[in-house]
């Protein structure tokens, strides 16, 4: 499954690589890219994805990037 946030805030394109390198370590996560220019975060997803996932994302997001918010 492949859902696709706007990230409210990314400093710079090592950052956002940063941020997608940890987003791949979250459980239920199989890809994540972030695209610096346009903000959007796209994620490939295990068919068994809960509302924790993506919790665990968006903590993983504002702990890379100070005030980030998914939308």
């Amino acid at each position: 499954m492949q859902k696709t946030f706007t990230l409210t805030v990314v400093d710079c394109p090592n950052c956002a690589e940063r941020m997608a390198k940890a987003i791949r370590k979250v459980p239920g996560v199989t890809e994540a890219n972030i695209n610096f220019i346009t903000r959007k975060l796209t994620l490939q997803l295990a068919d068994t994805v809960t509302d924790e996932t993506l919790a665990s994302v968006q903590k993983v997001v504002a702990r890379m990037q100070r005030g980030c918010v998914m939308v």
